[in-house]
């Protein structure tokens, strides 16, 4: 996890890759809790495979940061 970022959920989430930009690395993911929320380059645990596709399934943390909340340690559930 990275430095600046407050968790606000503790236990990790799942949900649904409603919408992915590769060529700008990011995009949102629908929470299986309900609501959207942003997820980008930053937002993967593996920085060697940033590229979701639609309808994929993911897991993640929420974090709050200055900029918003959004997702931190996000990997695609096989």
């Amino acid at each position: 996890m990275r430095k600046g970022y407050e968790v606000i959920v503790p236990d990790r989430e799942t949900g649904t890759v409603k919408w992915f930009d590769a060529s700008r690395s990011y995009g949102y993911v629908t929470r299986d809790q309900g609501g959207v929320i942003y997820v980008s380059y930053n937002s993967f645990r593996d920085k060697d495979s940033c590229f979701l596709v639609i309808g994929s399934r993911v897991e993640f943390v929420v974090v709050s940061t200055d900029a918003g909340t959004s997702v931190q340690d996000l990997t695609v559930i096989e």
